[in-house]
């Protein structure tokens, strides 16, 4: 069986350069959709000699028949590609692939939780660690009352273990969370409280301290500029470099619509240090395209060290909300795409090449599409994609 409908994916990239899609279908089971090798994007197809190359053996779902509710992916320890979702039932469940031979494990391999609650929705970091037994990957939740966790964290050597910190006093209530990677490795986590009055820092995980972790932090909390509320969050991945110091930024979306850059946290990754984050004062609403408003934003770094935000509006088109230049400054967004397909969400991934790519699932077929590619082979520009 072919599945051609979709309700969720995610894309990453692997330690061997290649992209990687994969999803939840409308059946709630999972799939490995489509995977970029040689620049040349090939989908996956079910079995062998069917003129696709094979993913998850029998494109399986869960062993227990629960529908999956969240899918995530990142780079894993001894040289892999991670892929953990989450059950309906607050189980999380694991595949990867393994870089040196392409071949997928089954996603049947349930992974130990934190004792102090169960995952209710999840988030993915790049931990701390290096190799060996640190930890080079978390997977972050929110439990049902709300309550921020660390789920599970895997080592350099790939082996899975809970996460055992139960902060206390419980940290949340939050409604949404959203984590990246300082330049120095830091894992940081930014949460929207209940009410969404403000964007807080809700704990970071150091790399100095071994893979420690510390409750809250400086720097915020961050109102909506002029008031009103948050109703998203999304933290960029940090910059390892491409002269821009190692930038970490996190963006808004308010109750109107309008995005705004949050706060910045700038580091050096030579040295492995970061400044703090800067405060409320530094919150600005972006120069969006005129009249759009946007419910949910994406974005990574370029090869030319730009960083490039994308936003999928409330009239479900993708739009670049707006660029961070090499000259340090924020460039007004632009309207470049002029499909007539609407979509209901948006993932993008930078290749080994230095090139975004922006995928989203078709609002009327729940079709995973590539809507569009940024990059230096392309002269540096957005190619947008109408079909």
């Amino acid at each position: 069986m072919i599945v051609t409908r979709y309700q969720q994916i995610a894309l990453g990239r692997t330690s061997s350069g290649t992209l990687q899609l994969v999803g939840i279908g409308a059946d709630g089971a999972a799939y490995t959709v489509a995977q970029l090798v040689g620049g040349e994007w090939q989908r996956y197809l079910p079995g062998t000699g069917r003129g696709g190359v094979t993913g998850f053996p029998e494109q399986q779902s869960s062993s227990a028949g629960v529908p999956y509710t969240q899918i995530v992916v990142a780079q894993g320890g001894n040289s892999t590609f991670q892929v953990v979702t989450l059950g309906a039932d607050g189980t999380l469940y694991n595949a990867f692939q393994q870089s040196s031979s392409g071949a997928w494990t089954a996603l049947t391999s349930r992974l130990s939780v934190n004792p102090a609650g169960a995952p209710a929705s999840i988030a993915v970091a790049q931990g701390p660690g290096s190799g060996g037994s640190n930890e080079v990957l978390q997977i972050l939740s929110l439990t049902a009352a709300g309550n921020f966790l660390p789920a599970a964290d895997q080592t350099g050597k790939g082996d899975w273990q809970a996460s055992t910190w139960s902060p206390s006093p419980a940290l949340g209530p939050y409604s949404q969370l959203s984590a990246a990677t300082s330049s120095n490795s830091d894992v940081q986590v930014l949460g929207i409280p209940h009410g969404g009055a403000s964007i807080v820092r809700v704990a970071s995980e150091s790399q100095s301290g071994h893979g420690s972790w510390t409750a809250g932090g400086g720097g915020g909390p961050w109102p909506v500029p002029g008031g009103g509320t948050w109703t998203s969050v999304f933290a960029g991945p940090g910059n390892g470099g491409n002269g821009q110091s190692g930038l970490l930024f996190v963006f808004g979306i308010d109750s109107t619509g309008a995005a705004s850059l949050v706060t910045t946290q700038a580091g050096n990754p030579s040295s492995k240090t970061n400044d703090g984050f800067s405060g409320p004062s530094g919150t600005t609403r972006l120069a969006a395209p005129a009249g759009v408003t946007f419910k949910q934003l994406t974005g990574a770094w370029a090869g030319d060290g730009t960083f490039q935000l994308i936003g999928l509006g409330t009239d479900g088109s993708p739009y670049v909300v707006s660029s961070y230049g090499t000259n340090g400054a924020w460039a007004a967004g632009s309207i470049f795409y002029h499909g007539s397909t609407t979509f209901s969400q948006l993932v993008s991934a930078t290749d080994a090449k230095g090139n975004i790519h922006v995928f989203g699932i078709s609002s009327g077929s729940g079709t995973p599409t590539l809507i569009g590619i940024y990059g230096q082979s392309l002269g540096v520009r957005w190619s947008w994609l109408t079909s």
